[in-house]
């Protein structure tokens, strides 16, 4: 009998410890979920942050005007034959693509805080890049007003992807009619996403600006 129940007494000690351990792992698991929801929140939604007011200090970027003149958008030249697009190849485009949209994208990083005169500035400045319409398409949804004046919110939404992301270029192709060369590009991005993006690039007296932009989820059949 005492031995009966020893052994009644010992499987109970060791259930009471099996179920204090399966206890203590379900918070540990529960945890670690909610620490990977903080840690890697949806980029494609804006944050709380976006919408908090500037704090005094934050949008002051020295010398602001004299730093952004210096950022100058390359000009689209065709390296065997200067002056003459007709017979631009796609690589030569897209690279002038690519060199242009990393110029533009230095003052659109995420989070950055602008006073209503920057934004002013910054806008004027993509004239030199951009058609006006293009401008309104692409970085006039990129400020998000708040108190205090604006903030670049939602990374690269505004402008369907970033070009330092590509992955892979899956076919080039070039277009030139009168003096606009239109560029359909299929690319991989991020994710292994295929995309195409198509650029119309308009050159007058020598200066090239994006007037036209195109953007799709996977491969498309450009034949305008």
């Amino acid at each position: 009998m005492r031995k009966l129940l020893a052994m009644l007494l010992t499987m109970i000690i060791i259930a009471v410890i099996a179920g204090c351990g399966t206890e203590q792992k379900v918070p540990s698991t529960n945890a670690g979920i909610e620490v990977d929801k903080q840690t890697y929140p949806d980029e494609s939604e804006t944050s709380s942050y976006d919408d908090e007011p500037i704090y005094p200090g934050e949008a002051y970027h020295p010398n602001f005007n004299e730093t952004l003149q210096a950022q100058t958008f390359p000009a689209l030249v065709n390296s065997k034959v200067k002056e003459n697009l007709s017979n631009l190849s796609a690589e030569q485009a897209f690279e002038w693509v690519k060199e242009a949209e990393l110029t533009y994208q230095t003052t659109m990083y995420r989070h950055a805080a602008y006073t209503e005169e920057q934004r002013a500035e910054i806008l004027s400045w993509l004239q030199n890049y951009m058609s006006e319409e293009v401008i309104q398409q692409r970085a006039g949804k990129a400020f998000h007003p708040v108190e205090g004046g604006y903030r670049i919110i939602a990374a690269y939404y505004f402008q369907d992807f970033n070009i330092v992301s590509i992955e892979n270029v899956v076919h080039l192709d070039v277009k030139q009619k009168d003096n606009v060369t239109t560029l359909i590009a299929e690319l991989v991005v991020m994710v292994e996403q295929p995309i195409t993006v198509v650029y119309k690039i308009t050159t007058t007296d020598g200066v090239s600006k994006l007037t036209g932009y195109q953007f799709e989820l996977g491969p498309v059949n450009y034949n305008n």
